[in-house]
């Protein structure tokens, strides 16, 4: 058993077409059809006629046989206005009438030609609407109805979805041909029909404002042309509509059907026959009265609908440029950010460089100073104690000099430091240390046998150091410096 709770929006909104064209209440059924057509909604109405035309045709659900017995009284109106003049005048007054209106006949029939040559092939409902405009403002002028150019099914959408009512007006060009006189008499009629229908009515500047007023949509086509695309079902708009008589108008609307959620496009009123303007207008009317209020109702819930899509859609157009803004916020602090930080770091790092520069002027200044107050080496005539060191610096160069034995541990450190000068002999014209600085001596000193490591803050003198006194070989471990 099919369930609606099973479909989606989209799926409902198709059913809801199948069954307004083909007048069917078997939801089980058509949601199979549906289903075997993947909801493609033409073949799937195509396949329901090619097998049941002839019984929806004689058995119409129990709503439309209620609106056909409702239309019994019209149709017998129209047949009555148009069959009087057929009674009256007899058979010499048909004939009389067939030679006045044969010109205008022939434009009537005129389309058919083109439809029983062209019946067996499929044509494009839109160009078979273009060709009726086409035709009947060459037959009839430029001053008419405004009719749907679209297919019978594209206007069934069209309405459903704008809420709008949906008039159908089929014409025919077919007559009974079982009898030569028959043929001549009720073509005539049908003929005048059609000619009245259009000339009084279809082209009504009455009717015309009327329709324009109400946002009418009309859609109108030959029923031999429309239908002949079809295929195997030959009658299938007068089929689904139960038109027996022509010109045939239908009034249809958006409706929910009795135990039904689905709204679905609803014949409300038939009018078989040539009508008067006056007469189509109040047939709408009294149409509008009886089924105007559910329309309404359904407007007003599209509308309520729609305020709140377009609220939705506000807040949401809200909420993402209210999130972009944030987003550019955050990109902009960020990207300020990171602008300051560079800004920072380059400050720091030339800060930084000017500290190394200035760190390796004062150095080389220490160093000079160190290199002008270096004690004197003590010579043959020195009487004290000596001691007589030797290194092996870091370059692989040996420096052999004598200290006093008096000097301390740091004395060799300032050796070392300045040999480089002495190497040159170079005297620097430096008497004074660069304020504040702190040296750093980027070495260290060391007795390989046994090792022993001094440090440079020792107050021992040379000559209390047994590693030291009198002479020794000594290491200079020379320390990585970025700063050099």
């Amino acid at each position: 058993m099919a369930s609606l709770d099973m479909l989606d929006e989209a799926q409902k909104g198709i059913l809801g077409q199948f069954q307004s064209i083909t007048q069917t209440e078997d939801l089980e059924r058509s949601v199979d059809i549906l289903a075997q057509h993947k909801w493609n909604l033409e073949p799937a109405v195509q396949q329901f006629y090619d097998g049941t035309a002839h019984t929806a045709t004689n058995e119409p659900p129990d709503d439309e046989r209620l609106l056909s017995s409702s239309d019994d009284g019209i149709r017998h109106r129209s047949t009555t206005a148009n069959g009087g003049t057929s009674s009256t005048n007899s058979i010499d007054q048909a004939a009389r009438m067939l030679k006045l209106r044969l010109f205008e006949a022939r434009l009537i029939s005129h389309p058919s030609i083109a439809t029983q040559t062209d019946r067996s092939q499929r044509r494009d409902p839109r160009a078979l609407a273009s060709q009726f405009l086409r035709e009947f403002r060459e037959y009839y002028g430029d001053r008419h109805v405004e009719f749907f150019q679209g297919g019978y099914s594209e206007a069934l959408e069209k309405a459903r979805r704008e809420l709008r009512y949906l008039v159908i007006i089929l014409q025919s060009d077919e007559h009974d041909d079982t009898e030569k006189f028959c043929r001549y008499v009720l073509f005539v009629i049908q003929v005048e029909r059609h000619l009245t229908f259009v000339r009084e009515t279809l082209v009504s500047t009455e009717l015309i404002e009327f329709m324009d007023n109400n946002n009418v949509l009309i859609w109108g086509g030959n029923v031999r042309e429309v239908e002949s695309h079809q295929g195997k079902c030959p009658h299938y708009i007068s089929c689904t509509l139960q038109a027996t008589t022509y010109p045939f108008t239908a009034i249809i609307i958006l409706q929910t059907p009795v135990g039904s959620t689905v709204p679905k496009m609803t014949v409300v009123d038939r009018i078989e026959g040539s009508v008067s303007p006056s007469v189509l207008i109040n047939r709408f009317e009294a149409a509008k009265q009886r089924h105007g209020h559910a329309l309404n109702r359904l407007k007003l819930e599209q509308e309520q609908r729609e305020i709140e899509r377009h609220l939705r859609s506000e807040q949401d157009k809200a909420y993402r440029e209210s999130l972009k803004a944030d987003q550019e916020k955050v990109t902009e602090r960020k990207a300020r950010e990171e602008r300051e930080a560079a800004v920072r770091a380059e400050e720091k790092a030339k800060q930084a460089e000017e500290e190394r520069q200035t760190y390796a002027e004062k150095r080389q200044q220490y160093i000079r100073y160190l290199y002008n107050s270096l004690p004197e080496e003590p010579g043959s005539d020195y009487v004290g104690k000596v001691a007589k060191l030797s290194f092996r610096l870091g370059n692989g160069d040996r420096a052999i000099r004598s200290f006093r034995g008096d000097q301390s541990i740091e004395d060799l450190y300032h050796f070392i430091e300045v040999y480089p000068l002495l190497k040159g002999d170079e005297r620097m014209d430096c008497t004074s240390p660069p304020e504040k600085y702190k040296h750093k001596f980027n070495f260290t000193i060391i007795a390989p046998y046994p090792r022993k490591t001094f440090d440079v803050s020792s107050k021992h003198k040379l000559c209390d150091e047994p590693s030291l006194w009198p002479s020794a070989n000594l290491i200079v471990d020379t320390e990585m410096d970025d700063d050099e």
